[in-house]
C-alpha cells in the first residue's frame, strides 16, 4: 500500500497515511486492506527487519494483511516456545505468570532468553523477575 502514490507512512504513530476516499478506492481492489486506516503497525520495523526492503516497497509480497498474519504467527510460536521453555526450566505457576508479564512489557527479553545457551536461561529469567520485583 505504501508504495502507491499518496499513501506514506507515519514513522511516529506508526500509521499508513492517506485520504479515506483514497484507501476505500485501494479496498475496493485489495480485500485484504480493509480495516487498516488508522490502526497503528506496532511491528512495522520488525516486518521490515524479517522481510527487508520487500515489505517497504511492497514488491513480490502476497500482500500485506498476510505479512501481518505471518508475523504475528511467528510471534505466537515464540510465546508458546517461551511457556513450554519456563516449564521445562522448573519454574512454578507464579513465576511463568510473572516472567509473561515481563515478557509482555518487554518481548525482546523473551527472544534474548530463547536465544541463551540453555544453561543460562535459568539464571537469566531469575534476574529478569528480581529487577522486576524492584522496579
Amino acid at each position: 500500500m505504501i508504495a502507491k502514490s499518496g499513501f506514506t507512512l507515519d514513522a511516529n504513530r506508526k500509521i499508513i497515511q492517506c485520504g479515506k476516499a483514497q484507501y476505500e478506492a485501494y479496498c475496493k481492489i485489495h480485500n485484504e486492506a480493509k480495516g487498516l486506516y488508522g490502526v497503528p503497525f506496532l511491528y512495522f520495523e520488525r516486518l521490515d527487519a524479517l522481510y527487508g526492503k520487500i515489505v517497504a516497497t511492497m514488491e513480490n509480497v502476497k500482500g500485506f494483511g498476510e505479512t501481518v498474519v505471518n508475523l504475528q504467527n511467528e510471534i505466537a510460536k515464540s510465546k508458546g516456545k517461551a511457556s513450554c521453555e519456563l516449564t521445562r526450566l522448573s519454574f512454578i505457576g507464579c513465576e511463568i505468570v510473572e516472567a509473561a508479564s515481563v515478557f509482555a512489557k518487554a518481548p525482546d527479553h523473551m527472544n534474548m532468553m530463547l536465544m541463551l545457551p540453555e544453561n543460562l536461561r535459568r539464571e537469566f529469567i531469575l534476574k529478569l523477575l528480581a529487577d522486576d520485583k524492584r522496579s
